[in-house]
C-alpha cells in the first residue's frame, strides 16, 4: 500500500556554520567582499545598529593588517589562515571550546581584547547568517535563490519593511523574505550559536501557481484551497 503523501507544501532546510572559519575569512582581505556577498544592501541598512558598526570597525582591523585594498597600505603580506584541526587544538590535542580557542587567537595574533571582541561578535553574526541563507536555500529547492536573493532582518526592521501586519509581535526570532519573479514571500528562521558553531532552520513553502491573485481571503482552487477545505472539515 502506498504511504499518503505529506499533505502541505513545505520545506524544511537546516545548515551549521564553523565560526572560526568565518572568523578566518574575516581576517583575511576578502573581508569586504564576503560580507557584501553575503548580506544584500537593504540587510546592511536595516540592521541592528550596534552590529553594523561591528562590522564597519571589523573591516577597518583587517584592513590595516593586511593588503590587497585598493589604496590602503598594510603590513605587506596577510593574515596567516590556518586549517580547522590548527584553530581547535590546544596544547593537549582535544578540541577547545569557544574561550580557549580565542585565548589562542589572541596570543598568536596579538589582538587587543576589543579587536578580540569585535571578530568574535562579527563572527558570530555572519556565521549565523551564512547558515540561514544555506538553509533557506534547501527550504526552497524549487527556486534558483542566491544569497542576495534572501533579506534575513529583525522583526522590527521586517516590519518597518513589509507592514506591522506581516509580522508576529511577540516574535523576536528573525525574519526572511524570499524574492522571487512573482513576488516576495516571507520565511521562517531560527538561528542559534553554540561554542565554535552557529546552525539556523528555515522553512519555506512553495507558493501555488494555480492559487487566484493575491489579496483573495478565499482562493477558488489550488494548495491554498486545499487546506482550506483540509482544516474547515476539522
Amino acid at each position: 500500500m502506498r504511504p499518503l503523501p505529506f499533505p502541505f507544501p513545505l520545506h524544511i532546510g537546516t545548515d551549521i556554520c564553523h565560526i572560526p572559519r568565518i572568523v578566518d575569512i574575516l581576517r583575511s582581505r576578502h573581508c569586504a567582499r564576503f560580507i557584501r556577498r553575503v548580506l544584500t544592501p537593504e540587510e546592511l541598512r536595516n540592521n541592528n545598529p550596534a552590529i553594523s558598526r561591528t562590522l564597519r570597525a571589523v573591516e577597518e582591523i583587517t584592513v590595516k593588517k593586511t593588503v590587497g585594498f585598493a589604496g590602503v597600505g598594510g603590513t605587506g603580506q596577510a593574515l596567516p589562515r590556518r586549517g580547522k584541526k590548527k584553530w581547535l587544538e590546544e596544547e593537549h590535542g582535544e578540541e577547545s571550546d569557544l574561550d580557549c580557542w580565542e585565548a589562542k587567537l589572541q596570543e598568536e595574533e596579538d589582538l587587543s581584547p576589543e579587536a578580540l571582541r569585535l571578530y568574535r561578535r562579527a563572527g558570530q553574526f555572519m556565521a549565523g547568517r551564512f547558515a540561514a541563507k544555506e538553509a533557506a536555500f534547501k527550504a526552497h529547492p524549487h527556486l534558483r535563490l542566491r544569497f542576495h536573493d534572501i533579506l534575513i532582518l529583525p522583526s522590527s526592521s521586517a516590519a518597518n519593511l513589509i507592514g506591522k501586519d506581516m509580522v508576529y509581535e511577540k516574535s523576536t526570532a528573525p525574519m526572511a523574505i524570499i524574492k522571487t519573479p512573482n513576488r516576495p514571500q516571507m520565511a521562517r528562521i531560527s538561528i542559534s550559536h553554540d561554542g565554535l558553531y552557529s546552525t539556523a532552520t528555515c522553512v519555506g513553502f512553495e507558493a501555488d501557481p494555480e492559487a487566484d491573485e493575491p489579496g483573495r481571503e478565499e482562493p477558488s482552487k489550488g494548495w491554498f484551497a486545499r487546506l482550506s477545505r483540509l482544516w474547515s472539515s476539522g
